[in-house]
């Protein structure tokens, strides 16, 4: 066969540009939402994050996801090193040494876009250097982990559990993540913060089509036409759906028109659709989005009651979308038939018990000085 030709500078280029998007969005919807800094200091933070993950998974995170892809050994982080430092930007007639690097970037894409979400939770000053070391350590070992056992080929894949673009891997991570620190650091919110952004709706429209927008470069770029093409439609049908029964479910039962019910629908849609948009057809998408919807008004209203902190969605928008996603996956995807929702049941629960033990852990040691130092701080 001929050697395949890649130009690989404008493929690397076209992976850390996708990323863009997700960086922009997360930094929007921050402003949008919740935050009271501004937007220059929230995005120099959302990208110090963003080159913390690519430079601890890049280095060692992949290869503790994906273990045999050197040879025959596991762990081999020396061969991986190497095909980093050489091997990965070559061009040859091998397509694993051509495109390693580029698939490292592109795994480095899921393992920014969950380590994000769970960071945006965390407060900003004076917090920032905690905000990094958590995703140093997620990076390395709470996200490669789990990524292990379903992409990188380990038992929960073998057992038939299916993620077709992140939907479990990243979003569902993202829920249980933020869950764990929420529920450690015990933040609370005025019961009805969305209202006083009203002037910012903008920025939540433009927040919601970055956050659109990333993912759907992510398809095309790594599937093959026509699947890619199916995968986008049942994307797209979902994510409308979701976002519009969001909006008319809040306009019926409250009579007004919510911007960030829209939205958060949006990212509900998202979410449910990662999971198998290469199975579900457009009838099926737009069902399942619009019970995503239905589901992330009820979840924002779950987290005002017991006053959680959600500041861009990471639990009543994408996280509820990525457990209806998964589940439906099992349940009524093309070919599925039902037959695979144990799988995913296993799937949910071990990406639960594992992400909100992992991430409370790590955050309990890191917040552990933190703690004790504001507490010596305050006047008896």
């Amino acid at each position: 066969m001929p050697a395949v030709s890649y130009d690989m500078p404008a493929m690397v280029a076209t992976v850390l540009i996708s990323q863009l998007p997700v960086i922009l969005g997360l930094t929007l919807l921050q402003v949008a939402k919740a935050s009271d800094e501004g937007f220059r200091a929230l995005l120099l933070r959302n990208l110090a994050v963003w080159f913390t993950v690519s430079m601890f998974y890049t280095f060692v995170g992949f290869l503790i996801m994906y273990p045999d892809l050197i040879g025959s050994r596991k762990y081999d982080f020396l061969g991986h090193w190497r095909q980093l430092a050489g091997d990965g930007l070559v061009p040859s007639a091998n397509d694993f040494q051509n495109l390693y690097l580029l698939d490292i970037l592109f795994q480095s894409s899921f393992c920014t876009f969950a380590a994000l979400l769970i960071a945006s939770s965390i407060p900003r000053t004076p917090y920032h250097w905690l905000a990094l070391t958590f995703t140093a350590v997620f990076a390395l070992v709470v996200f490669p982990v789990f990524g292990s056992w379903v992409w990188g080929s380990g038992w929960l894949y073998r057992i038939g559990f299916r993620d077709f673009a992140g939907g479990t891997i990243v979003f569902g991570t993202a829920l249980w993540g933020s869950l764990a620190f929420q529920f450690l650091a015990a933040r609370e919110v005025p019961p009805n913060d969305e209202e006083t952004k009203k002037p910012l709706t903008v920025l939540w429209l433009v927040a919601a089509a970055c956050l659109w927008l990333a993912p759907s470069l992510w398809v095309h770029m790594t599937t093959e036409g026509g699947i890619a093409d199916f995968a986008q439609v049942s994307a797209d049908v979902c994510v409308l759906a979701a976002g519009l029964a969001a909006m008319f479910f809040v306009l019926v039962a409250h009579r007004r028109f919510s911007v960030p019910a829209l939205v958060t629908g949006f990212l509900a849609g998202l979410a449910a659709a990662a999971s198998g948009s290469d199975m579900f057809n457009a009838t099926t998408a737009g069902i399942l989005g619009a019970f995503a919807g239905i589901a992330s008004v009820g979840a924002t209203k779950l987290l005002r009651f017991y006053r959680i902190a959600d500041p861009v969605g990471a639990i009543a928008g994408f996280g509820t979308g990525a457990l209806m996603g998964a589940l439906a996956t099992g349940a009524i995807a093309i070919g599925a038939g039902g037959q695979a929702l144990l799988p995913q049941l296993a799937g949910i629960a071990t990406n639960a018990v594992w992400v909100a033990g992992a991430v409370w852990l790590v955050l309990f040691i890191l917040f552990r000085p933190v703690r004790e130092k504001e507490d010596a701080a305050q006047p008896r």
